[in-house]
């Protein structure tokens, strides 16, 4: 085997690498936006949950405002 035939193999195997490497960055640039994603969706259900929360206590608060505790 030759001088140049090894560059060349080794030229291959780089790009290749090369090419794995900027395809598994997209992944994982893909998994992190993904995961922001499911972030920002459990923050809102949590805000959701708790402005439900709140609503019902002041509806409980005037519930026994307008009829006493009995």
């Amino acid at each position: 085997m030759s001088g140049g035939a090894r560059i060349c193999k080794f030229e291959t195997a780089f790009k290749s690498m090369q090419k794995n490497a900027f395809t598994e960055s997209g992944k994982a640039n893909q998994i992190r936006r993904f995961s922001a994603t499911m972030v920002q969706a459990a923050k809102r259900r949590n805000g959701d949950e708790k402005r439900r929360r709140e609503a019902e206590k002041a509806e409980n608060v005037m519930h026994l405002i307008c009829w006493g505790p009995n």
